[in-house]
């Protein structure tokens, strides 16, 4: 295969099945080789997959430019097996790996952690998914590098960033995008330039789009949403051992719909987003001591704030007699500081990393509330409560990973951490309004609490190579999380009959035992991966109606998650390639005797891409899932559904320039169907119908 063949095979094999990087190096004058993909986040430096027991997935920028829509990095993501789509709007949105969800999953943004207690998802939103290179997933505990959270998994989402060069250089990013569902476009640019001893990279970007549609043309109000966002970065090269990198990022986001409403919100009242900011700052120092064990220290700092201003309005009234809310505006400002040392060791047989790290999460929230009294009283009452109390968390960790060769077939990884975790909140009223137009008394809801958690994570994990072709690992870990601010402290009236929601300042912290085998073929044409998994946790945090009125959340005993996933690939001609990947999950409440809430159905993906040395790729799949009848007490189910959806595209270098233009449909036969993860009261969310992008992107 010529040169520019094998370069065009290699970009389609990424972009349409990025676990199987497969191509023809042109080095060694044509021979076949495999190229093992390689990821940082599971063992903190740079690994091989093949060499990482648990399991990982990654989706790369061209993954990302390939979804057929742009409201967040999920909707690549979810192309991964094991990963399903959660979240109540095309911005909103947040991933479940492998059944659990929300604050069991740590989000990195370059490695630093992304704070946030919420309901309604924010996380990933404030991310403009042109901007990233790519993002590494772990599905389950399989690193001692995280600590409180990590026992679903962790999302490390990696921006773009130029590097050092012999040369100066210059380059840059430009790309646009409109789509049809929903309707609207966004728009990137970015530029660098870089030298031997520094370099400089900024990028800005914008999304407008208006309201998603169902299958069947059915709308979805209050669904669009309007952000923008400026990124910098600098590093330098202040010796040949020490590299700085400075990175500030602000993202502003207005009109934001969570259509019908969520979970924490009143029913049938219309819930957005008037306005949300997040802000980054993050400080790396890298030293390459290249000793003869200590290798490299590191030290990062960071910090994020998260601020978010909801407006709920369109309240159905209450009864005749009594006082109901015509508007809610709870804010909230979520600030964390942190930061990381670690240092990477290496002997003949062993690469250790071992260090220390820490963060502090403060929240600040307000609800102010506009009611509405019946006569005798009558008239409009002004008044504000919070959703949660002022409220502080502290986390100290200690962790070392150790990764053993023990022969050439034989990898043993090591590891184990120690935290401790401190929450403090100031005490926490009820506002309720009094008689008369404009007293108000107050109801106490949580006094000040002080409470202190150890948590551990430990965990073995042994590869065995085969041969060339096979090759098998298991994993058995234990791990844990403490419950966060919004789970100890949250106080939400959700309106009519559903009663109030409270948080449990005394919830344990939830323990988890983990175990996970995998086998993996791959030698061309072939390439397939088993996963086989169990999660036991006790202390699983989850909701509970202990009345008529009243949800609590609550401790339970023991749950239980399990599941298979597998994928693969069939390189039946040199351009043709049959790919597709399944997952089936289980989860059961033991203590309740009731289906686990959260876990998806099974699910999977089958289809086929073309890619050709001209730079012309195409793909074809449909996406599967079943129904989900396995559903806690009062938890409506799900049917299931079949999609076609497609993506072609053309890549050509000319004159310096790389031109590259995508076109992804999604959902071409228009099904009307519901995500069984997303989580609404009173009103049904239907899933995007026939949507329809088309991308440009430029490069020099």
């Amino acid at each position: 295969m010529e040169k520019t063949g094998a370069k065009a095979f290699l970009l389609g094999m990424t972009l349409c099945c990025p676990a199987a990087y497969t191509a023809y190096a042109a080095e060694t004058g044509g021979q076949e080789i495999t190229l093992d993909p390689v990821t940082v986040t599971a063992r903190g430096y740079a690994a091989s997959q093949s060499d990482t027991p648990g399991g990982v997935g990654v989706a790369t920028d061209d993954d990302i430019m390939a979804a057929a829509r742009k409201g967040s990095i999920v909707d690549a993501l979810e192309r991964l097996p094991g990963i399903a789509r959660t979240g109540d709007s095309p911005w909103a949105q947040d991933i479940s790996i492998r059944g659990l969800s929300g604050p069991s999953v740590v989000i990195l943004l370059d490695g630093k952690r992304i704070n946030t207690a919420t309901d309604m998802n924010a996380r990933l939103g404030f991310i403009n998914p042109a901007d990233v290179e790519r993002v590494e997933v772990l599905k389950g505990p399989v690193s001692a590098l995280y600590g409180s959270g990590s026992i679903g998994g962790v999302v490390n989402i990696i921006t773009r960033k130029p590097s050092f060069t012999g040369q100066p250089e210059s380059h840059g990013d430009f790309s646009a995008s409109g789509g049809s569902n929903p309707g609207g476009g966004s728009f990137y640019g970015s530029a660098s330039a870089s030298g031997e001893k520094a370099w400089v990279f900024a990028s800005g970007a914008y999304r407008d789009y208006g309201n998603t549609y169902g299958g069947h043309d059915s709308r979805l109000d209050n669904s669009g949403f309007t952000d923008k966002q400026g990124r910098v970065m600098v590093g330098l090269k202040p010796s040949p051992a020490l590299t700085l990198q400075f990175e500030a990022l602000r993202s502003l986001g207005k009109d934001i719909g969570i259509p019908g409403g969520v979970s924490s919100m009143p029913e049938l009242a219309r819930v957005s987003y008037s306005g949300a900011a997040f802000s980054f700052l993050g400080l790396d120092a890298v030293l390459d001591l290249n000793a003869k064990y200590l290798k490299t220290l590191e030290a990062n700092f960071y910090y994020t704030e998260n601020k978010r201003y909801v407006r709920v309005d369109r309240i159905p009234p209450g009864p005749s007699t009594a006082a109901y809310p015509l508007e809610l505006r709870p804010t909230a400002d979520h600030q964390t500081w942190g930061g990381k040392l670690q240092g990477t060791f290496e002997t003949e047989a062993h690469v250790l990393v071992a260090g220390l790290d820490f963060w502090t999460w403060e929240v600040e929230s307000v609800r102010y509330r506009s009611m509405y009294r019946p006569a005798p009283a009558g008239g409009p009452i002004q008044f504000h409560d919070s959703p949660t109390p002022d409220a502080r968390q502290v986390s100290v960790g200690v962790f070392a990973e150790d990764n053993w060769k023990l022969d050439e077939a034989l990898t043993l990884n090591l590891g184990g951490r120690l935290d401790y975790l401190r929450t403090k909140a100031d005490p926490m009223y009820n506002v309720m309004p009094a008689p008369g137009p404009n007293n108000t008394s107050k109801t106490l809801l949580y006094g000040r609490t002080d409470e202190s958690d150890l948590g551990w994570h430990l965990h073995a994990g042994l590869t065995w190579k085969m041969d060339q072709r096979w090759s098998q690992s298991l994993l058995l870990a234990s791990s844990y999380r403490a419950a966060d601010i919004m789970e100890r402290y949250k106080y939400i009236n959700l309106g009519g009959s559903l009663g109030s929601l409270y948080g449990n300042p005394e919830l344990d912290p939830e323990q988890s035992f983990y175990v996970e085998y995998g086998l993996h073929y791959d030698k061309k044409p072939w390439r397939a991966d088993l996963r086989l998994f169990g999660n036991s946790v006790s202390d699983y945090i989850a909701e509970k109606r202990v009345s008529a009125d009243r949800v609590e959340l609550d401790n339970v005993d023991d749950a239980r998650i399990y599941g298979a996933e597998l994928e693969g690939r069939w390189q039946f001609l040199d351009n043709w390639g049959l790919f597709g990947n399944v997952t089936a999950l289980y989860g059961r409440d033991r203590e309740n005797h009731q289906a686990l809430p959260g876990v998806a159905p099974v699910s999977g993906r089958l289809g086929v891409d073309f890619t050709h040395a001209s730079g012309f790729w195409a793909r074809a799949d449909t996406y599967l899932m079943a129904a989900q009848h396995r559903t806690p007490d009062n938890v409506d189910g799900a049917h299931g559904v079949a999609t076609l959806n497609a993506a072609l595209g053309y890549r050509r270098q000319a004159a310096g320039l790389k031109h590259e233009l995508a076109l992804s449909l999604d959902n071409i036969l228009d099904a009307r169907y519901r995500n069984y993860l997303a989580h609404q009261r009173g009103y049904t969310l239907w899933e995007p119908g026939f949507s329809a992008t088309l991308t440009y992107r430029l490069r020099f």
